[in-house]
């Protein structure tokens, strides 16, 4: 149970960081 926790919050993480990314990525491609 405990692994799995740490993976999504690892992942949970990664998603915010890179939001940033998608949404400029996003507003490049119309």
């Amino acid at each position: 149970m405990n692994g799995r926790k740490r993976t999504v919050q690892i992942k949970f993480r990664v998603t915010e960081a890179e939001r940033d990314l998608i949404l400029e990525k996003m507003k490049l491609v119309p």
